[in-house]
């Protein structure tokens, strides 16, 4: 339910739509990110003949906005051409994230 807006309104939550998890484990992630893994996705006390099914994906579900640097170094690391020149000028730290990043198969 988003607060936000006026009248109040529903918002579709994507990582719902898997289906239930049961007997999960989860973690906060900073303040921004909470990540689930494990658990069942159908009923726990089904008789014992019904197969019990494993969820196998990791769900990382966003809490709040990302920061402002994670934005600006996705948005560097995506379109590091642009600002190849740029990243010769920030902070060492900076500037090894962006390497790590840019090194990666995704970019992200």
């Amino acid at each position: 339910m988003d607060l936000s807006q006026t009248p109040v309104s529903w918002i579709r939550c994507p990582h719902l739509e898997f289906g239930p998890r049961l007997w999960h484990a989860s973690v906060g992630l900073g303040r921004s990110q909470v990540l689930v893994v494990g658990g069942l996705t159908n009923n726990i006390l089904a008789p014992s003949y019904v197969v019990k099914h494993h969820a196998e994906k990791a769900l990382f579900l966003g809490v709040a906005p990302p920061s402002l640097l994670k934005i600006c170094l996705g948005l560097i690391s995506k379109h590091r051409s642009l600002y190849k020149d740029t990243v010769e000028d920030l902070p060492l730290s900076l500037k090894k994230i962006i390497q790590i990043r840019c090194s990666s198969s995704s970019g992200a």
